[in-house]
């Protein structure tokens, strides 16, 4: 992650709404025009995010993904910073909120429960694998609602995160250590 071989990038939105005339714009600087994209109050919006490994020469995450977590964080803010819509965010116990992409490796024993110590000679299989292969991409689609007391115009952010030790196991870890 620290040499930019996943890049997270925001594809904005569809305008099916509004139609572009290139009528005062020369051809050279058309394929140069970003336009801004309506977001309506009291609509439900939609935005991509694409998430793409390409450079590691390994699944991402790699190494004790039983143990790791990666996760997106979207949030989308109204011009006067309050929050419209939130994915990704860490709970009061560093736990991440339903519904977040995560990517890790959920094991499991003979009796279907979870091999969370890292035991894995107890693993026979996995109730929960997801990763981005080398050299492929991930797509997630976040649907928020704009309320109408949002004030225009809206920042929308994402980031990857990611942490070596998943909270379940790393307060078994410091308890035995103490």
């Amino acid at each position: 992650m620290q040499e930019d071989k996943i890049t997270v990038k925001i594809n904005p939105p569809e305008n099916k709404t509004s139609t572009l005339s290139d009528l005062y714009t020369t051809k050279e600087l058309r394929p140069m025009q970003k336009h801004p994209i309506p977001i309506y109050r009291g609509t439900e919006s939609n935005i991509e995010v694409l998430i793409t490994n390409h450079g590691i020469g390994h699944d991402f995450p790699g190494g004790a993904i039983d143990q790791s977590e990666a996760w997106v964080d979207f949030r989308v803010y109204d011009a006067n910073k309050k929050l419209i819509h939130s994915s990704g965010h860490l709970t009061k116990n560093h736990e991440i909120s339903k519904g977040t992409t995560i990517y890790k490796e959920i094991p499991v024993d003979r009796e279907g429960k979870d091999v969370w110590r890292h035991d894995l000679f107890n693993m026979v299989g996995k109730a929960y694998l997801n990763t981005i292969p080398s050299g492929d991409k991930d797509f997630i689609n976040y649907a928020f609602y704009v309320p109408d007391w949002a004030s225009s115009p809206l920042t929308i952010s994402s980031a990857l995160k990611y942490r070596t030790l998943n909270p379940r196991y790393l307060k078994w870890v410091n308890k035995k250590t103490k």
